[in-house]
């Protein structure tokens, strides 16, 4: 059986109380029951993340990652993006098992855009946005027309208009966190995106996870900066630059603006 990391699980327990201490206590035999379902022989190496654990295994000589992630609300649909993009950008999926939250997938990594150069990682990243993006909505998708109208209630009432600006007839799916740690170095091609959520509707939703990440590397005026980095964002990816800067608002006073990007994009709107 494998060892589940001790620093790991103490992060869930400390995150999710009982709930997450019984999760963990079930990782090592429900791994074993995969492997034995799937035809798998497992690594004793283990990666570890924010939702889940990643198994390294094998079968019939070919190298794939087990994945078991704890259920919340924003991955539980991650196998079905998967599916839904059937290797277009991003890391195949060869089992699901629901009941678990459990995925076999294609072995990417570990080599991420972490270590690239932000220029051309927002170039590489692009570039996976527009093959993601041809792809329609799954079904138990979240609308991003449906995420303006209830984030704007969280946030200051001032900015309640960005609820109807960024209403839009544009459906497709869409990655919803694909900052340069959830791009990996693979095999069948140079890099693969991994971990997506399940959002469906405008593209322009996806600005602010390669912006407000890394922002430590801006040298100069940090404001500029991010503006810079914003402009940059959107002509590789062909974003409406000011729609885009309205999202990447929302997202950050959703999240607190606990990045700080709020005042530099607010010049841009």
């Amino acid at each position: 059986m494998i060892a589940v990391p001790t620093d790991f699980a103490q992060m869930y327990v400390a995150r999710e109380g009982e709930s997450g201490r019984a999760w963990i206590a079930t990782l090592p035999a429900l791994i074993d029951e995969l492997a034995t379902a799937w035809g798998l022989t497992v690594d004793e190496s283990v990666l570890t993340g924010h939702v889940g654990l990643v198994c390294l295994v094998e079968r019939d000589g070919q190298e794939l990652a087990l994945k078991v992630s704890y259920p919340y609300e924003d991955n539980v649909h991650e196998g079905d993006v998967l599916t839904g993009w059937q290797g277009d950008g991003a890391v195949r999926l060869l089992e699901q098992d629901r009941r678990h939250k459990a995925l076999l997938m294609e072995r990417a990594g570990p080599e991420s855009l972490v270590t690239h150069p932000v220029d051309e990682s927002i170039v590489i990243i692009a570039e996976l946005w527009s093959r993601m993006h041809r792809h329609g909505p799954l079904d138990g998708a979240v609308l991003t027309n449906d995420a303006a109208r209830e984030w704007v209630t969280r946030i200051p009432e001032e900015w309640a208009f960005l609820a109807d600006d960024l209403q839009t007839d544009e459906v497709v799916l869409l990655h919803g966190d694909l900052h340069y740690e959830n791009v990996l170095r693979a095999d069948r091609e140079p890099w693969l995106a991994i971990d997506p959520k399940c959002y469906a509707g405008d593209r322009a939703f996806e600005a602010v996870s390669p912006l407000w990440d890394r922002l430590d590397e801006i040298t100069g005026d940090r404001d500029e900066g991010i503006r810079a980095r914003h402009l940059q964002i959107c002509e590789a990816a062909g974003f409406d630059v000011v729609r885009a800067a309205k999202w990447s608002i929302l997202h950050a006073l959703e999240d607190g603006d606990e990045h700080g990007i709020v005042p530099a994009l607010t010049q841009v709107i």
